[in-house]
């Protein structure tokens, strides 16, 4: 099967993508990373992911109304993995209310984030401020 550990973790240590995501990851802290990761494909059920991934291409919003949500949206600048741009289109599509704030790090986030410290790089200070007055 591929979702065998040996496969996950030759593709987190060989694959571009992967690469790019664990950049600017010490070496100590990859082998950690990338163990998360073999996890979280192992523990996660494929078949979740084409559940999910069918009704995303068959959801049709459009005259149903907004969600009357706040949605609160990090992105990063040069994310790899989203078009910010197309994020942004869909979320006001789907919410009433969406507020974009830019994150300039490297790398899209990885999947393990331990500490406030290894998270704050992430979390853009206008949603900070929006957090405190709600604590």
């Amino acid at each position: 099967m591929i979702l065998r550990p040996i496969y996950i973790r030759y593709i987190y240590r060989h694959m571009f993508n992967a690469k790019q995501k664990f950049s600017d990851v010490k070496t100590d802290e990859l082998k950690r990373a990338i163990e998360m990761e073999v996890g979280l494909w192992r523990n996660n059920d494929p078949r979740t992911y084409m559940a999910t991934g069918n009704m995303m291409f068959t959801l049709s919003l459009p005259g149903k109304g907004h969600i009357d949500l706040p949605i609160y949206h990090g992105g990063v600048v040069n994310d790899h993995y989203f078009n910010n741009l197309r994020v942004e289109q869909h979320m006001r599509m789907i919410y009433s209310d969406f507020i974009y704030a830019k994150i300039k790090t490297p790398t899209h986030a990885y999947s393990t984030i331990g500490t406030a410290k290894d998270a704050a790089p992430f979390v853009p200070k206008e949603f900070i401020r929006v957090m405190n007055k709600i604590s």
